[in-house]
């Protein structure tokens, strides 16, 4: 089959592999030349993963027959609307793609259907003071559809709000934002499949993020099992409380939660795979090749991962993925790759930086220096395996620098 794929940066790699090695002509969008998913396809666009018209003629031109995507939420919306207007088969109509990927219909869908959630608001650049009443500062400014945290800053006062409202706006398409009252809290993510309208939850980890103010929840690892794995059934629940909210029958679920004082709340859901290599995680904590079931749903199947789930034979009890960024400065020499996939239990890893790339303060995602991800039978080997990689990974300044920013999370 010829299928494309939305976005070609290293999220993706693992789906445009996979299509490659079955057997299907891969057509890959991505409007940065460099894309390295690019390098990987049969045929190269350059429209923009946003751009619903381009994407459309590149559909048309390719004559594709399935259009997919992973690891990044805008995209979706954009295979929905494609899918429709091609007559292609796609897992969610563009009303519930609208509704995971635009925060504001997001929060709507989770007032309507009693989801628990944070106070919030959406206001555009001339709101009144009044527009805040009803939340208590600090407060969270967000982009209503953007991704890979820009644009998302804490702030004490409605007066900084302001300061930062139009940088906010600068990763947006929309003239609003969405403002929430902020949520002490442990971070979980959730990895499920739908299957008739049944969601089976393949994993749930710990999402570790730092905040670099006022930039907010930039994330360096996820963590498996997670430090809540013994209330799985109150975080299922909720989870299947948003499968009926959104009316999904068939497809991946990626949800967010906040643990805090007033329990879970949820941050915000997706129908895609994560964008933290859960292509190789999941597989290896419950045997779920789940990048095939993408495949397979993009083709018009409807994958049940009941058929493939086990955890008792899986490869690995423990997972931890490895997000690392660096700090200012000019690098100067970078690791070999090699190094590191050459260590038992790296099932993948990559530098992102090369020499002479100036890096600039952390503010997002896109920021990353780099991935590993790392399995092992349990959290004791998982931590040595850790400490290895730690003293492999290599990436220095001019002047011989360590710039790699250390992780100091315990397991």
């Amino acid at each position: 089959m010829i299928m494309q794929v939305l976005g070609g940066g290293s999220a993706q790699l693992g789906i445009i592999r996979r299509l490659k090695e079955l057997g299907h002509t891969v057509v890959v969008s991505d409007y940065l030349p460099d894309a390295p998913g690019k390098r990987l396809a049969d045929h190269c666009d350059g429209a923009s993963t946003f751009d619903l018209e381009a994407i459309l003629r590149c559909a048309r031109r390719y004559a594709v027959e399935g259009i997919l995507t992973i690891g990044t939420d805008q995209p979706v919306y954009t295979a929905a609307v494609t899918a429709r207007e091609l007559g292609l088969p796609y897992f969610l109509t563009p009303e519930q793609a609208l509704s995971v990927t635009h925060k504001r219909h997001m929060k709507e869908l989770f007032l309507r259907h009693g989801i628990p959630t944070v106070r919030w608001v959406c206001v555009s650049q001339e709101f009144s003071d009044t527009d805040l009443d009803h939340l208590r500062p600090p407060y969270v400014m967000k982009p209503l559809d953007s991704q890979g945290q820009r644009g998302i800053f804490k702030l004490d006062t409605i007066a900084q709000l302001r300061e930062h409202l139009l940088e906010t706006l600068s990763f947006s398409r929309d003239d609003q934002v969405l403002i929430e009252e902020y949520y002490p809290h442990d971070e979980l993510t959730l990895s499920g499949w739908v299957h008739d309208r049944k969601l089976t939850v393949l994993t749930i980890t710990d999402r570790i993020t730092r905040d670099t103010p006022p930039s907010i929840g930039v994330c360096f690892a996820h963590r498996y099992p997670s430090r809540y794995a013994h209330e799985s059934e109150q975080i299922t629940a909720i989870a299947e409380e948003v499968v009926s909210a959104i009316g999904m029958r068939e497809g991946p679920l990626y949800l967010q939660l906040l643990k805090g004082a007033q329990g879970y709340l949820v941050n915000e859901t997706a129908c895609r795979i994560g964008g933290a290599y859960e292509e190789y995680t999941i597989p290896a904590v419950t045997d779920v090749p789940i990048l095939d079931l993408q495949i397979e749903l993009a083709a018009g199947g409807d994958p049940d991962p009941r058929r493939w789930f086990d955890q008792d034979s899986a490869a690995a009890a423990a997972v931890l993925v490895l997000l690392f960024f660096i700090r200012e400065g000019t690098v100067g020499t970078v690791g070999d790759p090699n190094e590191l996939l050459s260590l038992p239990g790296v099932l993948s890893g990559a530098y992102h930086v090369r020499e002479g790339q100036q890096s600039t303060s952390i503010g997002n995602a896109s920021q990353r220096a780099g991935y590993v991800v790392l399995a092992a039978k349990d959290v004791q080997a998982l931590q040595q395996l850790l400490q290895q990689v730690l003293s492999c990974l290599t990436v220095l300044d001019r002047e011989g620098r360590d710039m790699i920013l250390p992780y100091k999370e315990s397991l």
